[in-house]
């Protein structure tokens, strides 16, 4: 599977610039890789974070359709870089009161080289952590090594069937709704649009859709929820036609994708 570094950044970029509210932590990106979890390791100045492909190729398609739970979900995954904690200096000894004395020369000869000794043997230590995470941080030209040691290299059938779960298990991840509002000659409220499953390979049907109305100044009014029973195969879509008896002051609404369920 060929990997390239950054190949994703102008999505990826702005897409960590909309996650940032929900996770300040965030630091300023540095790299980027598809990684074997079809997923992409994100480097930060202060820490990493994994994205999932689909939500990177949703916002790279049409920012404005990405939901508020999907951002705060990915900026969860955020994992801050570990601070190095160096250990206090050793104390040094107390004047002795006693007479200066041969015997007491050389007690603080020795202590002295005792301070070297520990202090010489600190810095080793905090040099060596220091130079294991940032191995850890950069990598040798593959980040996936670093997030995933495996035994050996999966089959094309063992990817393929994660990718299978993974898709399954997040419908809300790949069917992207759109629609447009009209009245009827009876005065109800007809949504139509089309539904679009993105997945690569996860078939879905039972769609169940989360219409939010909104007065004419953007104020909420109710939600309900409406179950399209269409099937809508990997990388297809279709057409939908709501009927629904809004609000009297409605002047607007927002659709959304609330579940799905898996089909053969």
């Amino acid at each position: 599977m060929s990997q390239q570094l950054d190949e994703k950044k102008t999505a990826i970029v702005p897409l960590i610039d909309k996650m940032r509210p929900y996770n300040p932590a965030f630091g300023s990106y540095e790299r980027s890789m598809l990684n074997l979890d079809f997923n992409y390791s994100v480097k930060l100045s202060n820490g990493r974070i994994e994205i999932a492909k689909e939500l990177i190729d949703d916002f790279e398609s049409n920012p404005s359709y990405i939901s508020v739970d999907r951002l705060k979900a990915a900026s969860s995954k955020f994992l801050p870089d570990l601070p190095i904690h160096s250990q206090p200096a050793q104390p040094q000894p107390q004047p002795q009161t006693e007479p200066v004395s041969k015997t007491n020369t050389q007690k603080t000869k020795s202590n002295k080289k005792s301070i070297w000794f520990w202090t010489g043997l600190i810095i080793i230590i905090v040099i060596g952590i220091t130079t294991y995470i940032d191995k850890r941080s950069n990598g040798n030209g593959n980040e996936n090594r670093l997030f995933s040691n495996p035994s050996r290299e999966k089959s094309p059938e063992e990817l393929r069937q994660e990718l299978v779960s993974r898709e399954r298990e997040n419908p809300v991840n790949y069917l992207k709704i759109e629609g447009t509002m009209r009245n009827n000659l009876i005065g109800l409220k007809v949504l139509e649009g089309t539904i679009t499953n993105s997945a690569s390979i996860a078939n879905f049907k039972d769609v169940v859709v989360e219409v939010t109305w909104f007065t004419k100044t953007d104020t909420e009014l109710s939600k309900v929820y409406y179950t399209v029973y269409e099937y809508v195969g990997a990388g297809n879509s279709i057409r939908y036609k709501i009927k629904a008896d809004a609000p009297g002051a409605t002047g607007g609404f927002q659709i959304n994708v609330s579940s799905a369920t898996p089909a053969e």
